[in-house]
């Protein structure tokens, strides 16, 4: 008989603890109760401790959390709440020292349940970094560039930085320190042997507002900026003598707090900035070469015996935002798309102004390729950078010309039945796609007309339950989803979904914003993503993102730059939206939506 290892892969193994990752990563970790940043840390990943930041409304707060490796709970407020300040110790004996005006020569000690006022810094000052114990801290940089040793009850001054910078990061003991990034000398690092600092390796990359931990000889830095706004999530590692870039953050941050202590094979990352105040944090381990640990494996279930729980190693994604990618070479709107492509690897055509221009996206920067044979604009699109499709549009008129393109060049192919403009379009390839709804001839009639392309013909089929314009949509052509759009000659927009079987349009549950010129990312009818967007009548441009699990849409983290016309492509969890304005003239602008997946062990049942 089969037995269950036969059969799924994997016996379910009877084991004391949770498996750990097989190399360095970071996955998230529970969520602080109060989002700021500009905050403190100390302790441990498992013990942590955070205090004061700015949180918007008041800007100084002097609310204390401690972290039990899961979850945080609420303790004693600093007596003087404060921004850009250091912390350093343990979570039951930790220091909160400096910060802004008032604050910038305070020091306070907590002793696991309430801070008390203890000695003054020599050198007022922010922006700084410390690191060590509460009897045996030294806080160095910041405004200023000062250096002082403390003993448990008086700070004294000691040799300063060669270099004088602010929000930098650091790791270390009093007598064995690393300062490294900050402002001024951002990819400068300098060692500390308890009398002088000496200028060692640089950063591969200049951070400032990142957050360090570990020791001289294993220090990491995470978070921060690189240069300013653009928010980091990579880690880098120090081995005593050389950086080294390690494991990636699910999510970009600048200016977190995090723990102080361990020797660099953990770490805790907790609140900042993502573009608003952060409640989030992440954990860092890095268990390679640990044969004393029983490696995760994606997909394998498991008893655990101590908490009587059968388990799952699987991914969990996290929370998704938009981040800044590379501009395009040209100014578009109205533009089709490879939607069909990865967040790494689009592809976009025509648009605005007539345009035959392509330009093949790589993840880092737009290159331009072979020019479509007719220049026109608000086409329908799908496909990959290999293998897509170029239908119907605009000209001086409507046209019902298709080309393909075989990931050299495009070439006219059979015409499509109903000329037609501002249409969806889904599909995975330039020999099967589909285009349904636009504004069509004659007379500018607003079609519900679907039609699928087989490589060789366009045959219409069942049409979209309502007409409309302006439409956005994606998926392969057996499992479709259109949604939004304008029903109307005047511009009313819809907040109207419908997902495609194969053979029938199916109306399901709306946007929660109506509107039309929407980007989409879809994998199928039951996986996508909406953004931007314009409003009508008003024609307001739109930011928002909502997610689609075919079901139900659910609002998420807002486009930077709000726009329509613009070129959806990828997946829910890795899209592309690039171009687009607040008018037909378009833009170059290109932002990218990560939600980042981590692999961890989740409870399946309990006893």
């Amino acid at each position: 008989m089969a037995d269950y290892k036969g059969i799924k892969g994997f016996k379910v193994q009877s084991l004391a603890t949770d498996p750990v990752p097989s190399s360095a990563a970071w996955s998230s970790g529970g969520s602080m109760n109060t989002a700021r940043s500009q905050l403190a840390g100390a302790g441990t990943q498992t013990a942590g401790i955070v205090m004061g930041g700015d949180g918007g409304t008041p800007s100084d707060l002097g609310i204390t959390e401690l972290y039990n490796g899961s979850s945080w709970s609420e303790s004693g407020d600093l007596n003087n709440p404060r921004t850009a300040f250091a912390g350093s110790g343990t979570q039951t004996t930790a220091l909160a020292i400096g910060g802004v005006s008032a604050d910038a020569v305070k020091t306070e000690s907590f002793n696991g349940s309430s801070w008390t006022e203890v000695g003054n810094l020599n050198n007022g000052r922010n922006a700084l970094y410390a690191v060590g114990t509460s009897t045996a801290s030294l806080a160095f940089g910041g405004s200023g560039n000062h250096n002082e040793s403390w003993n448990g009850s008086a700070w004294s001054e000691l040799n300063n930085l060669n270099t004088s910078r602010s929000d930098l990061s650091g790791a270390g003991t009093t007598t064995a320190a690393i300062a490294y990034g900050g402002t001024g000398g951002v990819t400068l690092t300098e060692k500390f042997d308890g009398t002088n600092w000496t200028v060692a390796n640089v950063l591969p990359t200049g951070i400032v507002g990142g957050w360090g931990s570990g020791v001289q000889t294993n220090a990491l830095l995470f978070g921060g900026n690189t240069p300013a706004p653009a928010r980091s999530a990579v880690t880098y590692i120090f081995d005593g003598t050389n950086w080294a870039t390690g494991a990636t953050m699910g999510t970009a941050v600048y200016q977190p707090a995090g723990s102080v202590g361990g020797t660099g094979g953990t770490a805790l990352q907790a609140g900042g900035d993502v573009g608003s105040y952060n409640a989030g944090t992440q954990e860092y381990n890095n268990f390679a070469g640990d044969t004393t640990q029983t490696h995760q494996n994606e997909g394998q279930v498991y008893y655990n015996s101590a908490s009587n729980t059968l388990k799952l190693t699987t991914t969990v994604f996290g929370t998704g935002a938009w981040a800044s990618g590379a501009a395009m070479n040209t100014t578009r709107a109205r533009v089709a798309t490879a939607q069909s492509g990865t967040q790494t690897s689009a592809q976009v055509a025509g648009g605005q102004g007539t345009s035959v221009n392509t330009e093949q996206y790589n993840g880092s920067a737009w290159t331009e390729v072979a020019n479509l044979n007719i220049a026109k604009q608000l086409q329908g699109g799908a496909g990959t950078q290999t293998s897509a499709i170029s239908a119907s549009g605009y000209t001086t008129t409507w046209v019902t010309q298709t080309e393909t393109w075989n990931g050299s060049s495009w070439s006219e192919v059979a015409e499509n039945n109903l000329g037609r403009v501002q249409m969806g379009s889904a599909g995975i390839s330039g020999t099967s796609a589909m285009i349904y709804g636009g504004e069509g001839v004659p007379s500018s009639t607003i079609t519900a007309n679907t039609e699928i392309w087989n490589g060789s013909g366009w045959t219409e089929v069942n049409n979209l339950s309502t007409a409309r314009t302006f439409i956005a949509g994606g998926g392969p052509v057996t499992d479709a989803v259109a949604t939004g759009g304008n029903v109307d000659g005047s511009g009313t927009s819809t907040n109207k979904t419908e997902t495609w079987n194969g053979t029938s349009w199916t109306e399901v549950a709306n946007l929660n914003t109506a509107r039309g010129g929407a980007g989409v990312a879809a994998s199928s009818s039951t996986s996508a993503l909406a953004f931007g967007g314009t409003s009508s009548p008003g024609n307001v441009s739109k930011n928002e993102t909502e997610q689609w699990n075919g079901t139900a849409w659910t609002e998420l983290a807002n486009l930077a730059t709000a726009r329509y016309d613009g070129n959806g492509n990828g997946t829910a969890n890795l899209a592309l939206y690039s171009g687009g304005g607040t008018s037909a003239s378009g833009s170059t602008t290109t932002e990218e939506w990560t939600v980042p997946g981590t692999v961890t062990n989740v409870t399946v049942a309990s006893s």
